[in-house]
């Protein structure tokens, strides 16, 4: 997440390090045909709403293969990935 918070329907507003700080829920890919826009990174606010932002999908991927990355986020995302490309086929 870059840029501006993101702010929750209960007033909650988040900026990219407490939008980290969130329990990740997933990724989702999207029908979009721009690779900078192919998915969206699912988070859950503590109210219990699940919010998302736009991600680049291979940017996620290439980020999951880190050693620091956990093991939940990165076969979300090589699973959201898979997916995406495979509907491209």
């Amino acid at each position: 997440m870059t840029g501006d918070a993101k702010i929750c329907g209960c007033g909650y507003a988040f900026d990219a390090s407490a939008w980290k700080a969130l329990p990740l829920v997933g990724y989702q890919a999207t029908e979009s045909r721009d690779p900078g826009e192919a998915g969206y990174e699912l988070r859950n606010c503590p109210c219990g709403s699940t919010l998302f932002v736009r991600v680049d999908l291979r940017t996620v991927l290439r980020a999951s293969r880190d050693r620091t990355t956990s093991e939940r986020v990165r076969i979300s995302a090589e699973r959201t990935v898979r997916s995406y490309v495979e509907a491209e086929t």
